[in-house]
């Protein structure tokens, strides 16, 4: 019976070893991690068993031989946890030895949480955790002082980012778009070193911390389809270097102050009737610096259905794009002097009926122009009748156009006249039922290589027969 007491407590003991490679804090493979779980439940059947027997002092020659066998395979499960172990201690040191630079766990949706001593990577540069479950970030994360790139967006959980964030002086870029995140703590104002913050997408998020502006490095930030109602004052002299701005839902903005911006978003700023511009740089000389945003390349103005008033002068403006806007923003933007636009992108202004003729005549550069759905646009006038139909002009001549597209414009009537325009090669005209005829001199444009038109009532060439 000693023999059987022995066996016990070294069933006891290898169930031991067994419950402490389980509860350490690695992550195995789920295969390894399932076998494992698997051992552990037949040894706990192979002790109650055991000591069943030995409760009952059974003397069977075939049980004793039975008992015999199970003590092999405990002993062979106790040599591969010692094993094992042995390896893991090994992984675990190689793991604190290298010095990684680069970790990417993206699209993990079931990585819930990490290591707590995940700050000992004090090596690490860049951090994605990009489409996983993490609710929490552990607050050794403010310890990887190296960290310069930290990626958190769509981690749908997460609710908060560490208090200290600040620690991390070499962080760049921080995005935590696309999150349930609702405060950012002040310590964010010392990440001296920021150069791209994301916050879009974060509709729980309310507010910015006062002191924002101390961020006096950043050059993008992304506050769109936030519930962020009014930046702070700081950030008027702090972001004086801020080159693409994306803002939505600021229901207190209507200046927007930043002379380096080189792209700018507005996005569902419903109540913003008027954006007005802060003084130019240099208000008294004849260049571009004479302009509030001298730099400025590209805008974008989606969902502001009440914003009828614009800054006029953008000398370096390329790409405008006006999305669900009215017929007067767009006017607004395009009756200043563009001659550096390339692209001008109109859907849905369900008011524009006309654009200025000079938005051709004037501009030298713009290879693209789309206009889509828009129910009242009948075509170009001239400038000063824009709002009177005699005024509609068939004569724009324009050699640098290379795109022309006009979809779901049901009164459209009249095109310009596409002589002068030697560089177009896309011609698209879909959904224009009121337009009969395209342009006679079409034929003659042979740079022309994508012709789509449709919806064009012809009349016959002959009468039907009988």
């Amino acid at each position: 019976m000693a023999a059987e007491v022995v066996f016990v407590g070294c069933v006891t003991e290898v169930l031991r070893k067994l419950n402490s490679v389980l509860d350490q804090e690695i992550r195995l493979a789920k295969g390894v991690t399932e076998e494992l779980k698997k051992l552990h439940d037949t040894l706990e059947v192979i002790l109650a068993v055991t000591a069943d027997a030995e409760k009952k002092q059974i003397k069977e020659t075939v049980v004793r031989l039975w008992l015999r066998r199970l003590k092999d395979v405990v002993y062979d499960a106790d040599d591969l946890l010692e094993e094992f172990s042995y390896q893991l201690r090994t992984h675990r040191r190689e793991m604190d030895s290298v010095k990684y630079k680069t970790l990417i766990l993206c699209n993990c949706p079931f990585l819930q949480k990490l290591p707590r001593d995940m700050g000992s990577l004090k090596n690490l540069r860049h951090l994605d955790l990009t489409l996983t479950g993490i609710e929490v970030l552990p607050k050794s994360i403010s310890s990887l002082y190296n960290l310069q790139t930290l990626n958190l967006s769509f981690c749908t959980y997460l609710e908060g980012i560490p208090k200290d964030i600040g620690a991390l002086k070499h962080l760049m870029c921080l995005d935590i778009s696309n999150t349930k995140i609702r405060e950012l703590p002040n310590s964010i104002t010392c990440l001296y070193n920021l150069r791209t913050l994301k916050l879009d997408s974060c509709p729980n998020l309310e507010a910015l911390p006062r002191d924002i502006g101390a961020l006096k490095t950043v050059r993008y930030l992304d506050i769109s389809r936030t519930n962020i109602k009014v930046l702070p004052e700081s950030s008027t002299s702090g972001f004086s270097d801020l080159e693409i701005l994306k803002l939505g839902r600021c229901k207190e903005a209507t200046t927007i102050a930043f002379p380096s911006l080189i792209e700018l978003t507005i996005d569902n700023m419903l109540n913003l009737e008027e954006w007005v511009a802060p003084p130019p740089l240099h208000p008294a000389a004849f260049s571009k610096f004479s302009s509030s945003f001298p730099y400025l390349t590209k805008i974008s103005i989606i969902r502001c259905h009440k914003l009828t008033i614009t800054p006029t002068l953008f000398p370096s403006l390329k790409e405008l794009m006006v999305n669900c806007g009215n017929g007067k923003v767009v006017n607004s933007v395009v009756r200043s002097n563009l001659t550096s636009l390339i692209s001008l992108d109109i859907f849905y202004a369900p008011e524009l009926m006309f654009l200025p003729e000079g938005l051709l005549q004037n501009n030298n550069l713009l290879q693209s122009l789309r206009i889509s759905d828009c129910p009242k646009f009948r075509g170009f006038c001239s400038d000063e009748d824009d709002d009177k139909e005699e005024g509609i002009s068939s004569h724009l001549h324009r050699s640098s156009l290379q795109s022309l597209e006009l979809f779901d414009c049901p009164v459209l009537q009249f095109l310009p006249d596409v002589r002068g325009f030697t560089s177009l090669q896309k011609l698209t005209i879909q959904n224009c039922n009121e337009l009969k005829s395209l342009p006679d001199d079409l034929e003659f444009i042979s740079s022309i290589e994508d012709l789509d038109v449709d919806n064009f009532e012809k009349e016959p060439s002959s009468p039907p027969s009988n």
